[in-house]
C-alpha cells in the first residue's frame, strides 16, 4: 500500500516538471522582443593557410588561327654570280673562186668552230623543207674545230634535180652534242671569177680559167671587226715579198697594202670604218696572188 502511494507521488512530481517546463518556455516567448537591426561588419581574420594544389582539368579546345603578319621588308640583294661561258658554234665556207659561190662540180671547204671537244658532226645540205643532202661527217678536234673538204655535190639524180641553180641554200653542221651552225652557199651553173685578165697583145694567146686556179693558192683570215677599231688580217701563200692589198667585195678597193715576208705571209692591220653586217675581203698581190674571207662586222660594244 505504502509503495503505490510512493509510484503516485513520483508521477506527479514528473507532470509538475513538464508542465513547469512548458509554462516557462511559454513565458521566454512571450517575453521576446522585435528583432535588432544588423550589426557592424567586424575585421577581417587572418588569412588562412593555401589549400592542396587540385588536379589538373581537361585540355580546352585550340583557339581558331589568327591573322598572317605583315610581310616583313625585302632583303638585301645577294651578289650578282659570274656569267657562264656557252660555246657558240659556227662554220665559214670557203669554195675555189667567188666566196659562198660554188657549182655542182666544184670542191669546197667547211671549217667550223665552237663545237664540243670530240662531237660527232654531220655537215648536210638543206635543199627544201623535206630534203636534206648529207655532204660529209667528222669528228672535231679537242678545240672543238673542224675543217672537211667537199669535193663536189654528188647524189642521185632524182635529188640532184630538186636542186634550182643560181639560189642560196643552207649548209648546217649539226653535233651529236646538240652544236648547230649554219652557213649560205649559192649553187651557180657558172661562175665569173673576180680577177681582171688584162688584154693580151698576142690574140692567139687564149684565156682559160683553169690556168688562172693555180694563182688562188695564198689564203686570208681575220677575226670579227668591230665598227671603227682597227683590225688584224692573216695571210699565206703569198709569193715572196710580194705587194698585197686588201679591200672589200663592193666597197672601198684598198684598205691597207703591205708586202709580204720572204715566206709569203703577212699581216694587215686597217680601221674597219663599215656597218654592222658579213662582208667579203679580197686581198690581192702584185704577182697575180688571190685569197678571200668572209668579214663579220658588230657594232661598237
Amino acid at each position: 500500500m505504502k509503495l503505490k502511494l510512493n509510484f503516485k507521488i513520483f508521477d506527479l512530481i514528473k507532470l509538475s516538471l513538464v508542465l513547469l517546463t512548458c509554462i516557462s518556455l511559454l513565458l521566454l516567448i512571450s517575453c521576446t522582443g522585435p528583432e535588432g537591426p544588423i550589426g557592424l561588419n567586424g575585421s577581417i581574420g587572418p588569412e588562412g593557410q593555401q589549400g592542396q594544389q587540385g588536379d589538373p582539368g581537361p585540355a580546352g579546345p585550340p583557339g581558331s588561327r589568327g591573322l598572317p603578319g605583315l610581310p616583313g621588308p625585302p632583303g638585301e640583294q645577294g651578289v650578282s654570280g659570274t656569267g657562264g661561258t656557252q660555246l657558240q658554234a659556227s662554220i665559214l665556207i670557203q669554195t675555189e673562186i667567188r666566196p659562198n659561190l660554188t657549182t655542182l662540180d666544184d670542191s669546197f671547204e667547211v671549217f667550223g668552230s665552237g663545237f664540243n671537244p670530240n662531237e660527232n658532226v654531220i655537215v648536210s645540205l638543206q635543199i627544201d623543207d623535206s630534203l636534206q643532202l648529207v655532204l660529209s661527217d667528222t669528228v672535231t678536234s679537242l678545240g672543238g674545230a673542224f675543217k672537211i673538204l667537199i669535193g663536189s655535190i654528188d647524189a642521185d639524180a632524182r635529188v640532184l634535180s630538186r636542186i634550182k641553180l643560181n639560189e642560196v641554200y643552207t649548209v648546217t653542221a649539226k653535233g651529236s652534242e646538240g652544236s648547230v651552225a649554219n652557213a649560205p652557199l649559192s649553187i651557180e651553173a657558172n661562175i665569173e671569177p673576180l680577177i681582171v685578165v688584162p688584154e693580151q697583145e698576142n690574140d692567139t694567146a687564149d684565156v682559160n680559167y683553169e690556168s688562172l686556179k693555180s694563182d688562188l693558192k695564198a689564203s686570208i683570215v681575220a677575226t670579227v671587226a668591230v665598227k671603227g677599231t682597227r683590225n688584224s688580217f692573216w695571210g699565206s701563200g703569198f709569193k715572196s715579198n710580194e705587194r698585197v692589198s686588201i679591200g672589200i667585195v663592193g666597197g672601198p678597193e684598198i684598205l691597207v697594202a703591205r708586202n709580204a715576208d720572204a715566206a709569203g705571209t703577212i699581216i694587215l692591220e686597217p680601221i674597219i670604218d663599215l656597218s654592222a653586217g658579213v662582208y667579203t675581203v679580197i686581198a690581192i698581190g702584185d704577182e697575180g696572188s688571190i685569197a678571200t674571207w668572209p668579214l663579220v662586222v658588230v657594232e661598237e660594244k
